[in-house]
């Protein structure tokens, strides 16, 4: 999958307390976070802040710099409400730079990280719902597999649907998949009978698991017109109990 991502990502910087001495570095970006940095700080709206408030904190000089605290509130305010817009990926044709993305290239090549299956759809389905029906190219990509997140008793409908699968189309055909199929059935059957509160499951049941949230994600992505070819599953090693510590560890510290 190659999927032509850029470097050349631009951060917003963020405030720390201090603006710096040079007020050519005062961007809008800049004196913005400072102006959310002192509403967090003091639990106010930001339009309830007042210049007692700018100046406690040291930063009259912003005040100053933009007329007063009420001029000031107003930038900072407008300036994020144009941070929501109905057109996520940026609209095309209206010239308009205000708006949170840039209006090209038309159409987008977008990718959605999601850390395990459904994520995506919880946290930004509607985000990904305007961005496919507004006709750019989502991937969503899903870093690990969720397997531990299914009960066993899915595992358990799961195998009765696929061995009563086998029982009606494969045996009753004279297909030779149906004795894999059984002993699998049986297998698992036995595994979660005997299982004991707090054991892992076996390699299977994960195996089992993790087909399960696959087909969660494959439906939820259907539902939202993204083709399955753009769904992808990297199977990271985390979220996942069959995996030690010692080798989620590396992955942390990077």
């Amino acid at each position: 999958m190659n999927l032509h991502l850029t470097d050349n990502i631009e951060l917003a910087p963020k405030f720390d307390g201090m603006l710096p001495d040079d007020t050519s570095l005062w961007t809008d970006r800049l004196v913005l976070s400072a102006v959310i940095w002192l509403s967090r700080k003091l639990d106010k709206p930001i339009l309830k802040l007042t210049s007692r408030d700018y100046k406690d904190a040291g930063l009259e000089l912003l005040t100053d710099y933009n007329g007063s605290a009420y001029d000031l509130n107003i930038k900072a305010f407008d300036a994020l409400q144009h941070t929501i817009t109905g057109w996520p990926g940026g609209k095309p044709g209206t010239g308009n730079f205000m708006r949170p993305a840039r209006e090209l290239p038309y159409p987008k090549r977008i990718i959605v990280f999601s850390p395990h299956p459904d994520d995506d759809v919880i946290s930004m389905g509607g985000t990904i719902a305007r961005l496919v029906k507004q006709g750019h190219e989502v991937h969503v990509a899903y870093e690990t597999s969720g397997n531990i997140a299914v009960g066993d008793e899915e595992v358990t409908r799961f195998m009765h649907f696929i061995n009563g699968f086998d029982q009606l189309f494969c045996k009753n055909t004279g297909s030779d998949n149906g004795s894999v199929i059984s002993d699998m059935y049986l297998k698992v059957k036995e595994f979660l009978k005997n299982k004991k509160p707090g054991q892992p499951d076996s390699k299977d049941v994960l195996t089992i698991k993790g087909l399960i949230r696959r087909g969660e994600a494959r439906t939820a992505c259907s539902y939202n017109g993204i083709p399955l070819s753009r769904v992808h599953f990297l199977d990271l090693p985390f979220y996942n109990d069959s995996v030690k510590f010692e080798v989620v560890q590396p992955w942390l510290s990077r």
